[in-house]
């Protein structure tokens, strides 16, 4: 993909992006998204990738944290909600502040629910990661602190219980748009380890 040179009037800052046409297909399909970044004018900077529908604006599919002068590799993903006939996929920098991006060997690929999965089986436990903390606008987190408790908890649960995860709030956050992709990535966890979920029950605060 090519990108293009979108302006944004409420700031006046230019950003690179693509124009998608026809995502309509992709309601049953997870999208990755790949692209090497680089800035200029700053000496660092998160880069947030959004996609911006019809109907919807994702503000964080993807975020990097690039440095001045060299690639930067941002990888993400979404799952649309709705069809989409036109959709810009941005880059931006998640401060807001106006430096110049280049972007480079972009790609954007579909994956039905069974590639997606062979390959998340396939990638566990291989290889180091590199985790950046980010907010719902891909703003950085600074100072946090990642505690890892998935061996802790397999090596002394048989059963595990679901709770927030399974509330209305949590799986449909907006009306008529349910969303179950953590809690299956949690039941996906504890089938995986031979673990028993179990239910219970739910006495709603709010009516």
């Amino acid at each position: 993909m090519r990108p293009a040179i979108f302006g944004e009037t409420a700031t006046g800052f230019y950003t690179p992006g693509f124009l998608l046409k026809n995502l309509t297909d992709w309601l049953t399909l997870f999208g990755a998204i790949t692209a090497w970044i680089k800035i200029q004018s700053a000496n660092s900077a998160l880069i947030r990738a959004s996609l911006k529908t019809e109907n919807r604006t994702y503000n964080c599919i993807g975020t990097v944290l690039a440095k001045n002068g060299c690639w930067s590799f941002l990888k993400g993903g979404f799952v649309l909600d709705s069809p989409s006939n036109l959709a810009l996929l941005l880059f931006q920098n998640s401060d807001d502040k106006d430096i110049d991006i280049t972007i480079d060997s972009s790609s954007l690929q579909p994956f039905t629910d069974q590639e997606w999965r062979f390959n998340q089986q396939f990638m566990i436990n291989t290889r180091a990661v590199t985790i950046h903390v980010s907010d719902q606008q891909g703003n950085r987190l600074q100072g946090a602190a990642i505690t890892i408790n998935q061996n802790w908890f397999v090596e002394r649960f048989n059963a595990a219980v679901f709770e927030n995860e399974l509330k209305w709030y949590a799986t449909e956050p907006d009306q008529g748009k349910t969303n179950y992709t953590l809690a299956d990535q949690m039941l996906e966890f504890v089938r995986a380890h031979q673990i028993i979920a179990r239910g219970h029950n739910i006495f709603w605060e709010d009516p």
